[in-house]
């Protein structure tokens, strides 16, 4: 893991599987002008993932196929790049590439919804940013040094993003799988609140969507009660004696 918002992103994956597909493509979002607009497969994918966050009847054959499309533009890109740095021609190559990265990053957003890529495509997104940062007609510079400040700087640029976004309510939709399905509680929630939050929950033994059970025992993990009496202290004390004579 290169970074902070892939550890977001895992995490939040099993907090909310719909979070993270949404936050993930927000993040391949930030790349998306790299794709020729002649090329719209990426944003397909992305535009069909968003869909099932919201609810959309989107089947998982629909997101496996967009997934799929925006993979074969990625391959289509890295052929352009190949046939371009062939010609010499770097300037174009180094396009083609971002253009790869950026519709590799669509790719995993789609293929979020039922494996565990969001993390994978915020590492894409960012890696298109560094080759499309990099220019390699500038002969001072030195282009592996270029990438790696362009790649960290758009990773920061993303984690910057996520902490940043607040996890609205999906709406419950009858063909969802319940597991699928956000708790309307987590709503307007930023994302590190909604992390800490489930973890609580987690902590503690609680179910995510009972609040008021979960409130209780927060409160009582604040206030403990003090430890119970053994048992023989709860009998009533025996009478006193009369005095005789």
């Amino acid at each position: 893991m290169d970074s902070d918002v892939e550890g977001l992103l895992y995490a939040l994956v099993v907090v909310d599987r719909r979070a993270a597909v949404w936050c993930a493509a927000q993040c391949a979002r930030t790349v998306g002008h790299l794709v020729p607009d002649t090329e719209p497969r990426p944003r397909l994918a992305i535009e069909a993932a968003e869909a099932w966050v919201r609810g959309g009847p989107i089947p998982p054959r629909a997101l496996a196929e967009a997934a799929h499309r925006a993979g074969y533009a990625e391959r289509a890109a890295h052929e352009r790049a190949r046939i371009a740095s062939r010609a010499g021609q770097p300037h174009e190559a180094a396009s083609a590439t971002a253009a790869a990265y950026a519709a590799r990053a669509a790719k995993r957003v789609a293929s979020s919804v039922r494996a565990l890529r969001p993390a994978s495509a915020a590492g894409a997104a960012a890696r298109a940013a560094a080759h499309a940062a990099c220019d390699p007609h500038d002969p001072a510079g030195d282009l592996s040094a270029t990438w790696e400040r362009a790649y960290r700087a758009h990773l920061r640029i993303l984690e910057r993003l996520v902490r940043a976004e607040r996890w609205p309510w999906t709406p419950q939709a009858p063909h969802a799988e319940p597991d699928q399905l956000s708790d309307p509680r987590t709503a307007g929630i930023p994302i590190p609140e909604l992390l800490a939050a489930r973890a609580r929950a987690r902590r503690l033994g609680l179910a995510w969507a009972d609040p008021r059970q979960r409130a209780a025992a927060e409160r009582a993990e604040e206030d403990p009660l003090p430890e119970h009496p053994h048992p023989t202290q709860l009998r009533s004390p025996p009478p006193a004696l009369e005095p005789t004579g």
